[in-house]
């Protein structure tokens, strides 16, 4: 279920419109398969605990991010988050400083 982009980029054969796909499962190769280009898989899930199993069920591990407003639940999924680094609350985890 393409909710964005999809496509090829205007900007020619290398480039690839920023792309959103929704209702994406644990069976999809987009869950298993870390993609080298811009895109972003929303996959449902009910309770955190479902969430950091999902999150945590990849044979890779660098980065992880999470959005939350409740700082509590940051501390508590960050801590059960099998990465190396995790972002919370933002987008960019590694920078120059």
């Amino acid at each position: 279920n393409i909710m964005l982009g999809g496509k090829r980029h205007s900007l020619g054969m290398s480039f690839y419109e920023p792309t959103v796909v929704g209702n994406v499962s644990n069976d999809m190769l987009l869950f298993s398969e870390e993609v080298f280009g811009p895109v972003a898989p929303l996959i449902p899930f009910k309770t955190e605990e479902e969430a950091i199993h999902l999150a945590n069920d990849t044979n890779a591990g660098l980065a992880a991010y999470m959005f939350t407003k409740n700082i509590a639940r940051s501390w508590r999924v960050s801590e059960a988050l099998e990465y190396g680094l995790v972002g919370v609350n933002e987008g960019l985890i590694s920078t120059e400083r």
